[in-house]
């Protein structure tokens, strides 16, 4: 077995929630657009759409679920600057309905997809 360092396994758990929210998506017929989207103003973990739906979606892995939100105003500031930042260039998209979702991953429970989770 290896032993990875405490950053590297939280790098790898979080790869792999995006990669189980990825394959969710895709079973629910959607059609990603991008996957950890940079832009200069912040990062999109996922984008996808489906029929006239374009969603952005934030994914989080903690160890525990917390009780507060699990993504801060600051982060969801910054999702939506870098969804517009991504519009700007896609014009095509611009008529679709959008919407944010998060994804939380804990050890001890199912995930849990929020649909509209801000906005």
């Amino acid at each position: 077995m290896v032993f990875l360092n405490k950053k590297k396994r939280s790098y790898y758990f979080g790869w792999l929630a995006e990669f189980c929210v990825y394959i969710f998506f895709l079973s629910q017929g959607y059609r990603c657009i991008a996957w950890r989207k940079a832009t200069p103003v912040g990062e999109i973990d996922f984008i996808v759409k489906r029929k006239t739906q374009l969603i952005f979606v934030e994914v989080k892995y903690r160890k525990t679920y917390p009780h507060d939100d699990p993504i801060s105003y600051h982060q969801k500031q910054r999702i939506v600057r870098a969804a517009k930042y991504f519009l700007s260039g896609h014009q095509d998209l611009i008529e679709y309905d959008m919407r944010f979702d998060a994804f939380i991953f804990t050890l001890n429970t199912f995930p849990k997809h929020i649909k509209n989770a801000w906005f």
